[in-house]
């Protein structure tokens, strides 16, 4: 049962600007470039666990690089119907439509990359952490080839059901 995330709100686009530039080195080691996209709108906050947050994006991250060597990978946040979407995604050379469905089962791995050094648990990982603060990962085929991987989490609101602003997020007392 989802439970109540008891988590300071928190604006995620700092983080995935620490992740990105956190991978920086070993995606210029294998051949790749990280794009991240503008910051969204002001007053895009999730209730979500800090740390958690960057071991998710920092996992996709170097699951884009580890797996679609070379390619182009974009970071970017965005608000969508009552949401957040944090978004990685790469024109590498994806998963199918049933690997996307196993790829978040513990210790699968996709056959095409059996030869790359992993344990099978990283997306297994990010889901779980997503669940736990009350998002999900979503995988979708990007176009023309590659993977968005998507954490789709509520866009946090007040106690009045209003989304709440950087001006209202500011610490009282």
């Amino acid at each position: 049962p989802p439970r109540a995330v008891q988590a300071p709100l928190l604006d995620p686009y700092p983080i995935l600007q620490e992740e990105a530039e956190r991978a920086g080195p070993a995606a210029q080691r294998s051949g790749a470039s990280i794009l991240l996209d503008d910051p969204p709108e002001p007053g895009l906050h999730i209730a979500c666990n800090a740390a958690e947050l960057a071991q998710m994006v920092g996992e996709l991250i170097n699951n884009a690089i580890k797996y679609a060597a070379g390619a182009h990978i974009s970071v970017a946040a965005h608000g969508r119907q009552g949401s957040v979407a944090i978004e990685v995604s790469d024109d590498g050379p994806g998963l199918s439509a049933d690997e996307r469905t196993a790829a978040t089962s513990r210790f699968w791995r996709s056959p095409a990359h059996r030869k790359i050094r992993g344990t099978g648990l990283g997306m297994t990982i990010v889901d779980k952490l997503a669940a736990a603060n009350g998002g999900r990962l979503v995988l979708a085929a990007a176009s023309p080839h590659g993977l968005i991987a998507r954490l789709e989490f509520p866009l946090a609101v007040d106690v009045q059901g209003n989304s709440i602003g950087p001006e209202q997020a500011a610490p009282r007392g």
